[in-house]
């Protein structure tokens, strides 16, 4: 889950900018809350995630409140790659 990790957070700082005081413990990231994607933002979030790990990610994925944070989504993923 480690690396899925820090995949999502390399996928996300593409995306936008993530404060540096938010890199001491990306698991915890949570992105939304903390501004730093807006709703479009959010959905090529998505899109990007689907397409860096060839998931498909569900309404109920994302609708969850595993998906609030870097972890949450870490761990989505891989119960979805076993």
């Amino acid at each position: 889950m480690k690396s899925t990790v820090w995949q999502l957070y390399r996928v996300l700082s593409d995306l936008s900018d993530i404060p540096s005081a938010s890199k001491h413990d990306i698991n915890k990231l949570r992105y939304l809350e903390g501004g730093i994607l807006d709703s479009f933002g959010l959905m090529q979030f998505i899109v990007a995630i689907e397409e860096e790990f060839n998931v498909e990610l569900t309404p109920e994925d994302t609708q969850s409140e595993q998906f609030r944070t870097l972890g949450g989504i870490a761990e989505i993923i891989d119960e979805k790659n076993k």
